[in-house]
């Protein structure tokens, strides 16, 4: 809370003391600094008779605030935040269909190797049995691709 106060003054006082000279007035003001007997810091353009003041150094700011370059640099921002948005969304889609992918390979890995017979049905409605080396060639080579894949 002091910490609170000691910021509040030094900002409310360093905006309203600038603000209410002249230029020249500002070149020549002086500032001064001194602390209350609660702690709390103070400052005024004029020194505290009742408590001991230090003149504070203020350094002028000669740079002349451009505010089409804020623009400018506002709408790059937006610009910039909207490219990542839809490259992010992108790669959610990306990550949504690789795990569907993948989930896929999975289900398919489970039913090579936990059912028992696998029969393969042709378009005339043939079926065939696949072999124990086909069945344990599918099985490598879906461990492979889920391990290359599916990190």
């Amino acid at each position: 809370m002091k910490s609170l106060l000691i910021y509040s003054s030094i900002l409310v006082t360093l905006t309203l003391v600038p603000l209410s000279l002249t230029a020249k007035e500002y070149k020549d003001a002086r500032v001064y600094k001194w602390v209350d007997k609660h702690g709390v810091v103070h400052y005024s353009d004029k020194p505290n008779p009742n408590a001991e003041s230090n003149e504070v150094e203020v350094k002028s700011n000669n740079n002349n605030f451009d505010s089409t370059r804020a623009d400018k640099w506002q709408e790059e921002y937006n610009k910039s935040k909207e490219v990542n948005r839809e490259a992010q969304e992108k790669l959610n889609v990306q990550n949504a269909k690789k795990k569907e992918v993948c989930n896929s390979y999975k289900s398919d890995l489970n039913t090579l190797k936990n059912i028992g017979r696998i029969v393969n049905v042709d378009a005339d409605g043939k079926q065939t049995y696949i072999s124990d080396e086909e069945r344990n060639q599918k099985i490598k080579d879906l461990e492979k691709t889920i391990k290359r894949i599916c990190k």
